[in-house]
């Protein structure tokens, strides 16, 4: 499956991420990145740390889902370097954690 759409730029992305988080609602996690974050050590307020002040790299496209995914990598509220994959959908306003490492 090809991409239907470019990826976000970087300016792009981060403000699709500012306005999901202040939306409350707008972050989920997968099933894969709930058993992550226990399995790494880390919470919801962890990632929406990085999402706030992590640096957004190259997005991939990923065949499986048929869809854009963004690293932003940070650090956690430990000051522990984390990594989150996030999926972000512009029409939803919606970030879905992938996985955490």
């Amino acid at each position: 499956m090809k991409p239907s759409a470019s990826p976000l730029t970087p300016a792009e992305a981060r403000e699709l991420i500012q306005q999901a988080l202040r939306a409350g609602s707008g972050i989920g996690f997968v099933r894969h990145a709930r058993e992550r974050a226990r399995e790494q050590s880390f919470n919801r307020r962890d990632v929406e740390h990085v999402l706030k002040t992590g640096r957004i790299g190259k997005p991939s496209w990923d065949e499986r889902f048929g869809d854009w995914k963004y690293p932003v990598n940070g650090t956690d509220l430990d000051g522990d370097e984390l990594t989150v994959i996030v999926a972000l959908d512009r029409a939803w306003v919606r970030v879905t954690v992938i996985t955490g490492f």
